[in-house]
Formats: C-alpha cells, sequence, structure tokens
C-alpha cells in the first residue's frame, strides 16, 4: 500500500513553542512519519504564531497574520473568527486541491480539529477519498445546541455534526462522545481514546 495522507489543521504543531506545550499533536504527526506515511500538513501561520516543523513530514503554510491580529481585538473578535474559519476553509481546499490533482490514488484525507473538518469533507467528496477528522475534546459541553451558541462556537457545533469514515475523540474529560451522539453525528466508526490513540504491539497510528 502507498500510504500517503494529507493532514489539514489550524492548530499548531506545538502550542507554545518548539518542543514546549502539550506534545499530542506533534506526537500524532511524528507516528505517521515512523510508520511510513507520506504525509503532508497544511496549516496557518503568522507572526503571533510559534514555527514549528516535523522531520519526515511535508509542510505548506498560508499566511493568516492580519486575520489573527483582527480575532486579537475585542470588538471585533467574534466576526473576525468567522471570517478567518471561513478563509482557512478555502486556503485548505484550494492548496489540497493542487496536491490531490498531480496524484489522488490511495491518499487519505486527515482533519485535525474543527477548522479543517469542512475542508476535509469537500475534498472527500469531490475525490472520492476516505476522511479522518481528529478533535482533542470538545468545548461544547456546557453549551445548548441554539442558533446564538451555534454563531458564538463557530465552527465547533458545524465540525462534529459532520459525517466522515472514521471520528478519533480524545476523553479528556469533556465528554465529547457524549456532545457526538447529542449532536446526532451518524459516522459509524468512533473511537473514543484516553490519549487519542490505542497502542498495541505493532501499531498503526492513527
Amino acid at each position: 500500500m502507498n500510504k500517503k495522507m494529507i493532514m489539514m489543521s489550524y492548530l499548531d504543531i506545538w502550542s507554545i513553542g518548539e518542543g514546549q506545550g502539550a506534545p499530542s499533536f506533534y506526537n500524532t504527526v511524528k507516528a505517521y512519519v515512523d510508520n511510513g506515511w507520506d504525509i503532508t500538513l497544511i496549516q496557518p501561520t503568522s507572526t503571533m504564531r510559534p514555527s514549528c516543523n516535523v522531520e519526515g513530514c511535508k509542510m505548506i503554510k498560508f499566511n493568516n497574520t492580519f486575520l489573527e491580529k483582527l480575532c486579537s481585538i475585542k470588538k471585533v473578535s467574534f466576526i473576525a473568527r468567522i471570517i478567518s474559519a471561513h478563509y482557512c476553509t478555502f486556503k485548505f481546499y484550494n492548496l489540497a486541491c493542487k496536491l490531490l490533482k498531480k496524484s489522488v490514488s490511495e491518499c487519505v484525507i486527515y482533519a485535525y480539529e474543527v477548522h479543517a473538518v469542512q475542508a476535509g469533507k469537500n475534498l472527500s467528496k469531490k475525490f472520492g477519498l476516505p476522511l479522518i477528522t481528529r478533535f482533542q475534546g470538545t468545548v461544547l459541553k456546557e453549551y445548548e445546541n441554539t442558533w446564538l451558541n451555534r454563531l458564538k462556537m463557530y465552527p465547533h457545533f458545524h465540525a462534529l455534526e459532520q459525517k466522515s469514515d472514521m471520528i478519533i475523540m480524545t476523553d479528556d474529560g469533556t465528554e465529547g462522545d457524549k456532545v457526538l451522539k447529542g449532536l446526532g453525528n451518524p459516522t459509524k466508526n468512533i473511537y473514543f481514546w484516553k490519549n487519542g490513540h490505542n497502542v498495541y504491539d505493532k501499531p498503526d497510528p492513527i
């Protein structure tokens, strides 16, 4: 099997800086690289973010400095976050399309966290490719599914409702399994794991 993957995420590899912060995203990407996957990660960058890489992983980054600066201004942050989410969906989709038009066969689309899900869904549908959605828990535990909360928490509700070939939801105490069920997510293969992946004698990263 020719193991190819396009991964998309709004998150940084490390949350604070190189080698600093929660290691789950870095460890996920590194596990795929170590397991022989040809992986390309698409993510935004800006002057407000740390610059981090994973050896063996190809990176495609696009600049989001202007919108991220707007997101930090309280009076316009709500609207800026929604615009930024749509802009990232647009960039994820178009950059991934350029790659897929060169080689589509046996490629997996991996949407890591909520901002990448809609682009992943669109790519999966257009090219007929399997889609994995991965969530590091959820912030929706205390929010009712109302139109106002859907605006305030965009794109969280929308992303967790989307059907994919596989969902990995981290069991971090935020009850993501109950949130998925409450939103009626129809995905058949849902994995609810303590650290986001299980380890066997000869594990394949998921």
